[in-house]
């Protein structure tokens, strides 16, 4: 049996105000879902990422910070995990030191971002 989809009425959602509430994620246009074909064109400049920054998934997971801005990617601490070399045209929004990238948590893996981009 499926589980029910979740609502922001849901008790047990967790929410974050600056968060895309759900529905929003699909306008949005989600990276990594088949369930979403839309893609999202680039959202962010170089200067409005920095260093220590949080970065979260389009699904409001926890990924890691913000270790260094490239001119074509932001590398992405995860701790234990090998880094991730995030593509400047798959992150949605950078704002008060939050960086949100354009995909679920269920997918970040399956991206390839644990190789430096070639250019």
């Amino acid at each position: 049996m499926a589980a029910e989809p979740r609502t922001e009425e849901s008790p047990d959602t967790p929410h974050r105000p600056d968060a895309p509430h759900i529905g929003e994620i699909k306008k949005l246009g989600v990276a990594g879902d088949t369930l979403y074909e839309e893609s999202l064109q680039p959202g962010v400049e170089r200067a409005q990422v920095s260093p220590g920054d949080q970065v979260v998934t389009a699904d409001d997971e926890q990924v890691g910070e913000v270790r260094f801005v490239r001119p074509n990617c932001v590398v992405v601490s995860r701790g234990r995990k090998a880094d991730l070399y995030v593509p400047f045209d798959a992150v949605l929004s950078s704002r008060e030191h939050r960086v949100v990238v354009n995909t679920l948590a269920t997918q970040i893996d399956r991206l390839g971002w644990e190789t430096p981009p070639s250019r």
